[in-house]
């Protein structure tokens, strides 16, 4: 991914890519709630090395609309695939669905197995009387 590199106080102006990210938080001597990732930075006439800069790395889009479920709908099933849980017809059946990008508690998905037509509601969890704790 592309990187903005800034530092207004001394007028720093750069550019980047993401060169490398680390598999998990807490490696490569980072705490464990941070996660190691190095920048590769394109020419530039000022040297970087040492100087506190302000790294800005775009988040990104799914440049078109999207069907989209929220993130607590989404489980996997035994052969690892992800799945979406729907009412049909009285009846509740899987979607087979791929996920895509993920954000404020939603995530694209694309039904790989069936259909999840715009407005198809999904569900997040749901009260199951015969599974009632006895009194």
């Amino acid at each position: 991914m592309r990187v903005a590199i800034d530092e207004q106080a001394l007028g720093i102006k750069a550019t980047g890519v993401v060169a490398r990210v680390a598999d998990a938080p807490g490696t490569h001597g980072v705490d464990g709630y941070h996660v190691y990732f190095e920048v590769r930075v394109d020419k530039t006439s000022t040297r970087l090395e040492g100087v506190s800069l302000r790294l800005t790395v775009p988040i990104e889009s799914t440049k078109g609309v999207v069907t989209v479920v929220p993130l607590s709908a989404l489980s996997l099933a035994a052969d690892g695939t992800s799945r979406v849980q729907v009412e049909r017809n009285g009846a509740l059946e899987y979607v087979v669905v791929k996920p895509g990008l993920s954000a404020d508690g939603f995530v694209a998905v694309t039904p790989v197995h069936g259909t999840l037509p715009p407005g198809q509601l999904v569900v997040v969890g749901y009260k199951n009387p015969d599974n009632r704790e006895p009194k």
